[in-house]
């Protein structure tokens, strides 16, 4: 279910589902550190995908190392419908951005401490910067009026995440956004990655 050309990792996740798949079928008995191996040459966020959970991916993504666990009550997730992006051209314009503060020390800081409105102001994505959707604003503007937490544009987009600590109010967002856009998801966080269910 995981839309395409939206920055939610969708082709990684479904190449660590065969990477995992694949090792059960066969009784390869693989370890996770060698799927993991295996999954950073079919792409940069497959190992994370295998892993999953709340993680500081550094480098190109592949590595990984675990952070204190993100909880929240819902998370809800809109894609723009006439927007897809290229990741390949998200990039360019993203290297050709200024110099700026980094928050990553300081999400992982919010991470920590448990503290929502640390958590929710640290939310910050470059690309979103570069890219300058105007309907990813539009959607965070529904987001926020609809009391999420916090919003952004998910990895090199054009999907948009909002955090909230409430489910009814995650719920009455999604149903708003539904009313303007197909791709609309109400989710949980989870504490793991792929899985043989």
């Amino acid at each position: 279910k995981i839309p395409t050309q939206a920055g939610l990792a969708g082709g990684s996740s479904d190449g660590a589902a065969v990477i995992l798949g694949l090792n059960n079928m066969f009784g390869t008995m693989l370890k996770p550190a060698e799927m993991r191996e295996i999954g950073e040459k079919v792409g940069a966020d497959v190992p994370f995908c295998l892993e999953g959970g709340t993680k500081l991916c550094t480098g190109i993504g592949t590595e990984i190392k675990k952070v204190a666990s993100f909880r929240c009550d819902s998370i809800v997730i809109c894609k723009p419908d006439t927007v897809s992006v290229s990741t390949a051209d998200a990039y360019k314009k993203v290297d050709a951005l200024n110099p700026h503060a980094c928050y990553t020390d300081e999400m992982v800081k919010a991470l920590f401490s448990r503290d929502m409105f640390m958590i929710s102001t640290t939310i910050f994505n470059d690309f979103e910067l570069a890219l300058q959707i105007p309907e990813v604003n539009e959607i965070k503007g529904i987001m926020l009026k609809s009391k999420a937490r916090g919003a952004g544009m998910s990895g090199s987009g054009s999907a948009v995440f909002g955090v909230f600590t409430s489910s009814r109010r995650a719920k009455k967002c999604y149903d708003k956004l539904c009313e303007s856009y197909k791709e609309v998801f109400l989710c949980k966080p989870v504490s793991e990655g792929c899985k043989v269910l």
